[in-house]
């Protein structure tokens, strides 16, 4: 009986082909998922800081006292909590904490004035009327959706603009 041998598995030129194969693909798709990680941080930024927003002005009303949004030491982009009472003090209740926003800027300079809002629900900080921009910290130019400009009415009606960074 002439019982022939045939080995299983791949060649070594296979595996090079396979390798060089996907290595090309990965070198392909890296410069877009820089792009969607950085618009996913700056995505996931605003929407805490809109919540938050919302948040307070929600439980301003819902307790009948005025609520603040205080920014921490050094701005907004460091984190902030929300407190009950028309001004930031470490005696408040606080109902919200929030840490640090990595990756992120503030391109127009640190929001450092706490956001008020009054038991009918109407908001007052020294930044409502102009609003503000936030950014990814590595916004490349013409990087679409890494940046947001946020306006805001004293209702907080927000408005969240994806813009292309400057």
């Amino acid at each position: 009986m002439n019982a022939k041998k045939y080995l299983r598995g791949f060649t070594l030129i296979e595996l090079m082909a396979t390798i060089a194969v996907a290595g090309i693909m990965l070198a392909v798709a890296a410069p877009g998922l820089a792009n969607l990680m950085r618009q996913n941080r700056i995505a996931t930024a605003s929407s805490d800081l809109v919540g938050s927003m919302t948040y307070t002005r929600g439980e301003a009303v819902r307790r009948g006292k005025a609520v603040s949004l205080c920014p921490a030491a050094g701005g907004l982009h460091k984190g902030w909590t929300v407190q009950i009472g028309s001004t930031c003090a470490s005696s408040n209740i606080v109902l919200v904490e929030r840490d640090e926003l990595t990756g992120i800027d503030f391109p127009g300079g640190a929001i450092t004035a706490p956001l008020t809002v009054n038991p009918m629900g109407v908001a007052k900080a020294t930044w409502l009327n102009d609003g503000f921009v936030i950014q990814a910290a590595q916004c490349k130019k013409d990087d679409p959706g890494a940046r947001r400009a946020l306006t805001f009415s004293p209702l907080l009606e927000i408005d969240a603009a994806r813009q292309a960074c400057q």
